[in-house]
């Protein structure tokens, strides 16, 4: 009977100080949905970082996706919602199994505006790809055309990050770009939108690369345009302060 009655003890004294006990052991333990600096996200590169960062990408990664063109108006379209600071790019993958991005605005706390407005778009690479030092070997592939930014569901953009880092478990889920960087690349001569290209550092590290896109519907990769890339990494759940994209 001691046994049994010393076990009935301690379940209770463990129950007693389960709130405590739990309060305690919140204060140590880090916050996983600490806010992230959002503040300034993205570097400049040159363009044989650029041409080495998507190159790697498609030497670990032949026949994924490469790239994904958005047109300026879609870009313009997240940037001018109230409180957007800049976009957070995520990886996702559709019912079909198609690899894509979802773009979604993002406020001063770091947190997705996704309430608002989402976009998926197109032209994707392969499939239509352009003539660039960015995308390698477009033999076989349809030439680009006009980047359309093509509004997406709250719903659609969750099921597909969803099943995007379902199957990518610890890989990179999103990375955020602040506005300043993506306003620049808009406004440069003749851009009619922005080419976001999957791109992998020589530690492995998964990371973006942005350029803007001539009347043509080519990169912008002339010494006069800029190239970015490095924007702040979303790996873990608590990085994108408890999206809803950040399963």
């Amino acid at each position: 009977m001691k046994p049994a009655i010393l076990s009935l003890l301690a379940a209770g004294l463990f129950l007693t100080c389960l709130p405590g006990c739990q309060e305690q052991q919140n204060a140590a333990a880090p916050n996983k949905s600490v806010v992230q600096d959002v503040a300034s996200a993205g570097q400049q590169i040159s363009l044989d970082q650029a041409v080495a960062l998507t190159l790697n990408y498609r030497s670990h990664y032949p026949g994924s996706l490469r790239a994904v063109a958005y047109s300026a108006q879609g870009i313009q379209s997240l940037l001018s919602q109230e409180g957007c600071t800049g976009i957070r790019i995520y990886n996702a993958t559709t019912d079909a199994g198609e690899d894509l991005f979802v773009l979604v605005g993002v406020d001063a706390a770091g947190h997705d505006q996704t309430t608002a407005g989402l976009l998926d778009a197109a032209p994707r690479c392969p499939v239509w790809c352009a003539a660039s030092v960015l995308v390698g070997d477009v033999s076989g592939f349809s030439a680009a055309t006009a980047p359309v930014s093509i509004p997406l569901t709250q719903e659609q953009a969750v099921r597909w990050t969803g099943t995007y880092q379902y199957n990518h478990p610890g890989q990179l889920r999103g990375a955020y770009y602040e506005a300043a960087i993506l306003e620049e690349l808009i406004r440069q001569n003749a851009t009619t939108g922005i080419r976001i290209y999957h791109a992998l550092t020589h530690n492995d590290e998964h990371t973006f690369v942005l350029v803007g896109i001539d009347g043509n519907y080519q990169d912008q990769v002339e010494t006069s345009h800029h190239l970015y890339a490095n924007g702040l990494p979303c790996v873990g759940s608590g990085c994108a302060s408890g999206s809803l994209l950040a399963h």
